[in-house]
């Protein structure tokens, strides 16, 4: 079986953080390295978000067209994430990170409704989106080998323009072709925001651990140039959502 490039560059960027992790536990555990005020350090981290909350499209009805609103859980599968940092050590306790970071997601045909009494099934362009933030973060001292951690992040996402393709055999009895191919979502620059907590563990010269917390991006720009003529135009006024990360990171 082959994988796709996103597939086999996920796979690629998990193996090395679990090889750092797996080649540093016959060591030693030492103090975890906290920040140092001036101090530069990089990491790379790979994982996932998982969708908590937000309507991918609201629904909407025109002539014989009837559509249910649908939430990104239902038009996507898992989000898939990598992720570049640089951070910038504050004090001993806390320090200034740019992340670079590029996530997906593989889109699901699924049931929207119905045209003229036949049903109408939707499938949208696959999920892609490169962000770039900024995250204050405040280490707390628990144990000479464990350390947690809260931030606070925010910056901007570029998400690609997402395109759908609408079928129904009810088009045809309205004398219109099956499918319907129509732009949903421009391609979009988008504030994000969250915060974040993790804990971070000392191994060998390289610093392991996870990270969890909760995100809000803001809507992407709705592309109505088809849409509006089927009088289906309030159907992209959404996007919005809200996303729970968990990521492996490995910091040098």
């Amino acid at each position: 079986m082959s994988l796709s490039p996103r597939a086999a560059l996920l796979a690629a960027g998990t193996a090395c953080a679990w090889a750092a992790v797996m080649l540093a536990v016959p060591a030693q555990a030492q103090a975890v390295k906290t920040p140092a005020p001036g101090d530069l350090s990089f990491g790379v981290s790979a994982g996932t978000r998982f969708q908590a909350d937000g309507t991918f499209h609201k629904g909407a009805a025109a002539g014989p067209a009837s559509v249910r609103s649908r939430d990104w859980s239902d038009a996507y599968d898992r989000t898939w994430t990598l992720e570049g940092e640089a951070a910038y050590g504050l004090t001993d306790r806390s320090e200034l990170a740019l992340t670079l970071g590029w996530s997906w997601a593989n889109a699901s045909a699924m049931d929207v409704g119905s045209v003229a009494g036949q049903p109408l099934r939707a499938k949208f362009d696959d999920y892609d989106a490169w962000s770039l933030r900024a995250t204050y973060r405040q280490y707390f001292d628990v144990s000479p080998t464990f350390i947690p951690y809260v931030g606070i992040s925010g910056g901007v996402r570029y998400t690609d323009s997402i395109d759908a393709e609408l079928r129904s055999d009810g088009f045809t009895g309205l004398g219109q072709p099956a499918v319907l191919k129509t732009g949903f979502y421009k391609k979009s620059w988008i504030p994000t925001a969250g915060l974040t907590f993790g804990w971070r563990y000392h191994f060998s010269g390289a610093v392991v651990g996870l990270e969890t917390g909760v995100f809000y991006d803001w809507k992407p720009r709705d592309d109505d140039s088809v849409l509006a003529a089927q009088g289906l135009a309030r159907l992209n006024d959404a996007g919005d959502r809200i996303t729970i990360p968990l990521t492996l990171t490995v910091a040098f």
